[in-house]
């Protein structure tokens, strides 16, 4: 947002307005098609591990193999007072193979390191294993489809407002604005977030009123700005120029 006296000449040309995604509208538009594509991919991830974790339960219930392990470490989680990580290692063949597990915390409290620890492990594979009187544990079924549609909305969300500024921009009317206020507060990570209010006129000379969040220096109250509106829905209005489309320019 810059303070002007003028609008800006490009503003002035006629309506649909040819225009072009800017460099941060580009990366908003590629990050939105790969949040798209993510979600089925996340969703057969998933499932594909939801089933292999059962069928590794269900064998370790069947068919498991004890060995004699030791504790390797104990991490007491402050958060969750009734469960401890442990981890272990134990041999198979001479080979050595280590893994953690999350046991109940009166439980962990009598281990300490190179305590021995019973081991349920697959002859097949011994990467799959747990400590003995621990159920293998196996993410909810509908995990993944609950999970899915997260980065699909997000994607869906950034299309959203590529499209919003792509059609203010092409068929928007532009107007002047003054600033009538400017607060500022803090963001989660301490950074500044002013807060823009501004009122400018419609073509039928009613007054109308805008506010913007930015994270950039802004111009003081009474200053001017060009603001872009919807002639049928002037609530939709922003400070030109937009983050993410650009007027091609005439000689292009």
């Amino acid at each position: 947002m810059r303070s002007t006296s003028t609008l800006p000449q490009e503003l002035y040309r006629s309506r649909p307005r040819p225009v072009r995604l800017s460099g941060a509208g580009r990366a908003l538009a590629v990050t939105a098609v790969l949040l798209c594509l993510a979600a089925p991919v996340i969703a057969v991830l998933l499932h594909r591990e939801t089933v292999t974790d059962s069928a590794n339960r269900s064998a370790l219930l069947r068919r498991a193999l004890i060995a004699n392990g030791a504790v390797a470490r104990v991490h007491r989680d402050s958060k969750n007072s009734k469960r401890s990580t442990v981890g272990y290692q134990f041999r198979v063949n001479g080979e050595v193979f280590e893994n953690e597990a999350k046991l109940p915390s009166d439980r962990a409290r009598a281990l300490k390191v190179g305590s021995p620890l019973p081991i349920r492990y697959l002859a097949e594979n011994p990467d799959v294993n747990i400590p003995d009187g621990v159920l293998y544990s196996v993410p909810p079924v509908a995990l993944g489809y609950i999970l899915a549609p997260l980065p699909l909305g997000l994607g869906l969300a950034f299309w959203l407002v590529l499209r919003y500024q792509r059609r203010l921009l092409t068929d928007g009317r532009a107007a002047m604005a003054v600033i009538t206020s400017v607060t500022t507060s803090r963001g989660q990570h301490g950074e500044s977030i002013r807060h823009v209010h501004y009122e400018f006129q419609l073509l039928s000379g009613v007054a109308h009123s805008g506010a913007v969040q930015t994270r950039e220096k802004v111009p003081e109250v009474g200053s001017s700005v060009a603001v872009l509106y919807d002639d049928e829905r002037p609530y939709r209005n922003r400070p030109y120029p937009l983050s993410l489309v650009r007027v091609v320019d005439s000689d292009s």
